[in-house]
């Protein structure tokens, strides 16, 4: 679109008009605010190519976790989630439900719904989508607020315990969801209320808009590298005044010729030259301007950068080394175990007070690796305890040792 086409069609945009003692007009046409979208939740993980990679990362990566559990520091069953329940509802697997979880927490809150029933191993398991709740159930959200209690109890449920969730479907059929049966697991902090949604990509709304308008920008252009022009030799001077020159409708037939899917546009007869509409894509920076953005959005969910460059050539888990290990070791230390330590704070699954459950990807390569390497050195500080202890080291500091060699304190 041409500057005065542009300027043409967007008068509603002028913020001033200013005029010199000499005639001429100075026209503001930017207030320096920022174009970026707003997106709910959803709409932005399926909307945005970048957001979308960076969480199917994290998620694909997290599934990938055995839930076992300990008993007296000790390991006692692996994958515990399958001796509890063989499947958390009719509709999932575990990997689907972990899966699923980690997809919630990593857009905000997780809304999680265990229906009350009268044997343990009848209840299911779900997660619930804010946006299908009604504008009451909102309300009551937004009037409770971040109240604290001097009880030991839960004072929301007291004031709205009886309240009931009309649970509304794409169809709109609408489901009655008792609220007391919903958990809210909080991701981050909202500082205005215990149950509203707390929306963790409000942060990086800006980032998001980046990189999906350097992708429309880059398809823009893209479609542009594939037109000619064949004009009629002018200086520069005479094609300002034919373009300024230009009516209504002469711009709408030029428009209407340049969108077309002809590859060559002709102007005037004689002396024509050929130019290509972009000829220097690459220049632009698109794919460079979309990297950035990319990582991130993938650091801001603390995920290496080494990661995110693996994922983005394809290699994903496959790529090995040193540098990639350490890497997986930090995203699943960083980013994987703060989340799947709430999943697993919060099924309650009725364990013994000398029982703990964790979650562990020790199964994995990159952690088969960090534990034979921690045996390595284990040994070695033994064989060196052992040898300070023939040397006549004292029982005490033995012992001192013996803990922080197997303890870490």
């Amino acid at each position: 679109m041409g500057w005065f086409s542009w300027f043409g069609s967007n008068r509603n945009n002028i913020l001033s008009v200013e005029r010199d003692r000499s005639g001429n007009f100075f026209y503001t046409l930017f207030d320096g605010k920022s174009n970026a979208k707003k997106h709910k939740t959803i709409q932005a993980y399926n909307q945005t190519y970048a957001l979308h990679s960076v969480i199917d990362l994290i998620k694909d990566t997290a599934k990938l976790v055995n839930i076992n559990l300990y008993e007296n520091g000790k390991l006692k069953t692996t994958n515990y989630l399958y001796q509890v329940k063989q499947k958390p509802n009719p509709y999932q697997t575990w990997t689907d439900f972990v899966e699923e979880f980690v997809f919630w927490y990593s857009l905000g809150n997780v809304y999680f719904w265990k229906p009350t029933t009268t044997f343990a191993e009848n209840q299911n398991y779900y997660f619930l989508d804010y946006s299908n709740f009604d504008d009451d159930t909102i309300k009551k959200f937004k009037k409770f607020g971040k109240k604290l209690s001097n009880q030991n109890s839960n004072e929301f449920l007291k004031e709205f315990g009886n309240h009931i969730i009309k649970y509304k479907y794409s169809d709109n059929e609408t489901q009655n969801i008792p609220l007391k049966e919903v958990v809210v697991i909080p991701s981050g902090i909202n500082t205005d209320s215990w149950y509203l949604e707390n929306n963790k990509i409000e942060a990086i709304q800006k980032i998001i808009s980046n990189s999906e308008d350097t992708l429309d920008s880059k398809n823009i252009n893209i479609h542009f590298s594939k037109k000619y022009v064949a004009y009629q030799g002018v200086n520069k001077d005479d094609l300002a005044q034919q373009i300024t020159g230009l009516g209504k409708q002469e711009r709408e037939d030029i428009k209407g010729r340049v969108m077309s899917k002809d590859p060559l546009h002709v102007s005037g007869s004689n002396n024509l030259e050929v130019k290509r509409f972009i000829d220097n894509l690459k220049n632009l920076g698109f794919d460079e301007s979309f990297l950035n953005d990319y990582l991130l959005i993938g650091m801001f969910f603390n995920v290496p950068l080494e990661i995110l460059g693996d994922f983005l050539r394809g290699k994903g888990l496959s790529s090995q080394g040193d540098a990639k290990e350490k890497a997986m070791i930090q995203f699943v230390d960083m980013c994987l175990m703060p989340i799947l330590q709430k999943l697993t704070d919060v099924l309650e699954l009725k364990i013994n007070d000398n029982q703990e459950v964790k979650a562990e990807f020790t199964h994995l390569w990159f952690m088969k690796i960090a534990v034979k390497q921690q045996a390595e050195q284990r040994k070695a500080d033994l064989d060196a305890l052992k040898i300070a202890k023939d040397l006549g080291l004292e029982e005490s500091k033995v012992q001192e040792q013996l803990n922080i060699i197997y303890n870490g304190n």
